[in-house]
């Protein structure tokens, strides 16, 4: 028997279904953005491979915790640390390119 669903629930619903798409639309956007620069192509490549795997780990975090699903947790926890790997990445490479295109000024 499951509990009913109360309104703080389903807005978490709404809101957590809203925050997910906004987040794989950011990085396929950026994704996009990569690969039109040589330089950057082979992270528009990681972009499109991420963005992927958290829409499929994704889907089947909302399946397993829909049925009830002993393993609902973990996966919603592989799916966001899919975006935080890459969010990690493309920071690091962020700074690295700020570090390296400064020049001293002493």
């Amino acid at each position: 028997m499951s509990a009913a669903i109360t309104s703080t629930g389903a807005m978490h619903i709404v809101f957590a279904g809203l925050s997910s798409l906004a987040t794989m639309l950011a990085i396929l956007l950026m994704g996009l953005w990569f690969r039109s620069s040589q330089r950057l192509r082979g992270y528009g490549l990681y972009s499109f491979i991420s963005v992927a795997a958290v829409f499929l780990t994704g889907g089947f975090a909302a399946y397993s915790v829909a049925n009830q699903s002993s393993i609902g947790g973990l996966i919603e926890r592989i799916t966001i640390g899919g975006f935080l790997q890459w969010l990690f990445v493309i920071a690091l490479l962020m700074y690295s390119s700020r570090t390296t295109s400064e020049s001293p000024n002493s």
